[in-house]
């Protein structure tokens, strides 16, 4: 996932930089408006994939340290209190570990202007549809 979060927003600068020809020939082209409008979603692209990257570490990585104190000490002389903790915080984490799936929506509705206007008219266009088919 890091990698891909690190190809997207390295093509992403690679877009925004201006592209020089070597030929002779002399194109003058004007975009008014457009250049904003992209950088802005840039933005809010860069941003979902930095939140989807710092949750996805956050909620994989307990059950990884989890695993690992598990297996250090799957030989050692555990008291059952002991062994009812690490049943808890076991369970803790592999919740945790589920949430990373579901909380994507949540986390891009928080973090992109764009995503919550997408959403709004999508809900908008699904209950017009819904009442319309009750008349």
């Amino acid at each position: 996932m890091f990698i891909f979060g690190f190809w997207t927003v390295k093509n992403i600068r690679r877009i925004r930089r201006p592209v020089r020809y070597s030929g002779t020939t002399n194109l003058n082209v004007a975009v008014i408006g457009r250049p904003q409008i992209l950088q802005s979603k840039d933005q809010q692209l860069i941003r979902i994939l930095l939140v989807e990257l710092i949750t996805y570490i956050l909620c994989k990585c307990p059950i990884t340290t989890c695993y690992i104190y598990l297996e250090i000490t799957r030989h050692t002389e555990k008291s059952t209190e002991q062994e009812l903790i690490e049943q808890c915080i076991l369970s803790l984490t592999i919740f945790v570990y589920f949430i990373e799936n579901s909380i994507s929506c949540y986390a891009n509705i928080l973090v992109s202007k764009t995503f919550r206007s997408e959403l709004k008219r999508i809900l908008f266009n699904v209950r017009q549809v819904c009442r319309s088919s009750h008349y």
